[in-house]
C-alpha cells in the first residue's frame, strides 16, 4: 500500500510524536511531584537559578526538574528512534545514550545560560522553548556523530532536529491560550511538528541506507 519511504516516514512520525508527548507529560508530572516534595521537605532552599514568583524554594526545584526532563525525554526519544532506525541503519544501542546525553546536556546548558544572563526571568514558557532548542541542537550533534558513519548527507538531520521540536512549541505558544490543558497541546503539537520535520529529513537517507545494506 505504501512504498518504503512513506512507511518509514509514517512510522517515524507516529512513534516520535507519541514518545515526545508521553515523555514530556511524564516529565511535567514528575516535576510537579518533585515540586511538592521539595516544598514540604526543603522550604526556603535556593540553587543556581531565578525564583519563580512566590516560591523561594524554586531554585533547586528548577534545576532538578530540568535535569529530570532531559533524562526522561532523552531516554524515550533515543529508544524509540533507535527502534525505528534499526532496519535502515546498522545502529547499536549507543544511539540511545547519544540522544539521552544530548537532550540532558542541552537542557542544562540552556538552564545555566538563562541563570547567568538573567534572560527570560519571568517568561517560563519562553524559557522552556529555549531549553527545547538547545536540547535539540545538542542531540542533533550527538546523533550526527553516529549517522555520519552511515551517510555523508546528514546535515538535514542536524537542522531539522535542532529546530523541529522548538518550532512546534513556538506555534503552540503563539496560537493556543494558556489554560488547564495547555501542556497537553504543547506536548502533542510540538512533538508532531518535530517528528514531521525530522522524519522528512531522514526519509531519503534511511531508504538509501536500507538499499545499500
Amino acid at each position: 500500500m505504501f512504498n518504503r519511504q512513506t512507511r518509514f516516514l509514517l512510522i517515524w512520525i507516529a512513534a516520535n510524536t507519541l514518545a515526545w508527548a508521553v515523555s514530556f507529560l511524564a516529565a511535567y508530572l514528575l516535576g510537579l511531584m518533585l515540586y511538592s516534595y521539595l516544598a514540604t521537605t526543603m522550604p526556603g532552599t535556593k540553587m543556581l537559578t531565578y525564583d519563580l514568583p512566590n516560591h523561594s524554594h524554586s531554585g533547586i526545584f528548577t534545576f532538578l526538574s530540568f535535569a529530570l526532563a532531559g533524562g526522561v525525554i532523552g531516554t524515550a526519544m533515543g529508544t524509540v528512534q533507535w527502534l525505528v532506525l534499526r532496519p535502515w541503519y546498522a545502529i547499536r544501542g549507543q544511539w540511545i545514550v547519544a540522544i539521552l546525553g544530548g537532550w540532558t546536556c542541552g537542557i542544562l546548558v540552556g538552564y545555566a545560560g538563562i541563570y547567568l544572563s538573567g534572560f527570560l526571568r519571568d517568561a517560563r514558557i519562553s524559557a522552556v522553548i529555549m531549553m527545547m532548542l538547545l536540547g535539540g541542537a545538542t542531540s542533533s550533534i550527538t546523533g550526527w556523530w553516529i549517522l555520519r558513519r552511515h551517510s555523508s548527507q546528514t546535515n538535514w538531520w542536524t537542522v531539522a532536529n535542532t529546530f523541529g521540536w522548538a518550532t512546534g512549541a513556538v506555534i503552540v505558544h503563539q496560537f493556543i491560550p494558556l489554560g488547564d490543558i495547555f501542556v497537553i497541546y504543547f506536548s502533542v503539537i510540538s512533538g508532531l511538528v518535530g517528528a514531521v520535520l525530522t522524519g522528512l529529513a531522514l526519509t531519503r537517507l534511511a531508504v538509501s541506507a536500507s538499499g545499500n545494506n
